[in-house]
């Protein structure tokens, strides 16, 4: 039993540690009416970037690059957290939030592992009592 919590407890703080979220590939979009162009980074599977109004995708950086006749210019990206279980894991590249979710769950998982591992100690404490 207590072998099992432990592998239990280890997996939950090591698989985190070689599952980290992939990036989106950097593309340039364009804006045809003010003739601007940008690098847009889609983000990974915990964040999302939406791409702005009035702007497209244009081609990937490593395959092209910012068309002559536009100007390159810096645009901001709205992001929103992608609420999954594993973006809340501790040590996820992508994780704003395990602080305020995950940890938590692992103190209360630890307590109830010592509650379990008290109780079964004291059990065969007495039953080892002539």
């Amino acid at each position: 039993m207590k072998n099992i919590l432990i592998t239990i407890l280890l997996t939950l703080f090591f698989v985190p540690l070689v599952s980290l979220a992939a990036p989106e590939i950097s593309a340039y979009i364009v804006n045809d009416n003010s003739k601007e162009c940008a690098i847009y980074k889609g983000g990974d599977e915990c964040v999302k970037h939406t791409m702005p109004e009035g702007w497209q995708f244009f081609g990937f950086i490593d395959e092209t690059s910012c068309p002559a006749e536009y100007t390159e210019v810096f645009i901001e990206t709205d992001s929103k957290p992608v609420w999954s279980l594993s973006c809340l894991m501790p040590f996820h590249s992508g994780s704003n939030y395990s602080a305020l979710f995950f940890w938590p769950i692992i103190i209360a998982i630890v307590i109830i592992i010592v509650i379990v591992i008290l109780v079964t100690k004291r059990k065969k404490s007495k039953n080892q009592k002539p």
